[in-house]
C-alpha cells in the first residue's frame, strides 16, 4: 500500500468514530444509538460505491463532466453554509 494512502484511508473512518464515539457517550437511548449507528454505517458504506457507480458512468465522457461537476460541488458547498448560517 502507497505510504500516502494511508492518512487518506484514515481520514475516512475516523470522523465517524469520533461522532459515533460521542453518540455512546451521550445520555441517549440505546434504540437512538442503534439507528445512529446504522445511519452512519450506511453512510459509510454507500457514498463511495455511488461514487464509484458515477465515476463509472460519466468517466468515460471525459473533461465534459468537469465543469458540472464543478458546479455541484460549490452548489453543495454553498447549500451546506447556508443551511450552517441559518443555525
Amino acid at each position: 500500500m502507497p505510504p500516502l494512502l494511508i492518512p487518506l484511508i484514515s481520514t475516512l473512518w475516523l470522523d465517524t468514530f469520533a461522532v459515533c464515539l460521542a453518540i455512546g457517550l451521550a445520555p441517549v437511548e440505546r434504540r437512538a444509538r442503534l439507528r445512529f449507528a446504522a445511519c452512519c454505517v450506511m453512510a459509510e458504506t454507500l457514498m463511495p460505491l455511488l461514487g464509484y457507480a458515477t465515476a463509472s458512468l460519466l468517466g468515460p465522457a471525459g473533461s465534459l463532466t468537469d465543469l458540472p461537476a464543478a458546479v455541484v460541488l460549490i452548489a453543495a458547498g454553498g447549500w451546506s453554509l447556508r443551511e450552517a448560517l441559518e443555525e
